[in-house]
């Protein structure tokens, strides 16, 4: 069975009004956090709006994290509207 996961965030706030969202699995969240190279299956970049629209991820365990660590003074309001729906094979 795989997963599809689309939808669409928003952020206000700050200098840039930006945001930064990935989408990878709980091992590569920590490399990624840690700065290390890691295997994401959504990365967003810097941006004000994102859509997103990942097909048939193996089912399993993701971390969807929403990044703003480049801007470290400036707080961001972030609204996020995720489906995630299982394919039947």
């Amino acid at each position: 069975m795989g997963v599809n996961l689309s939808g669409e965030f928003h952020a206000f706030g700050g200098r840039g009004n930006d945001i930064q969202m990935i989408l990878t699995t709980p091992s590569e969240f920590e490399n990624w956090k840690n700065g290390h190279e890691a295997q994401l299956f959504y990365n967003s970049g810097k941006t004000a709006n994102g859509t997103v629209d990942v097909r048939n991820l193996p089912a399993g365990d993701y971390v969807i994290a929403m990044d703003n660590r480049f801007s470290p003074f400036s707080r961001k309001q972030v609204t996020v509207s995720i489906k995630i729906s299982a394919l039947h094979f």
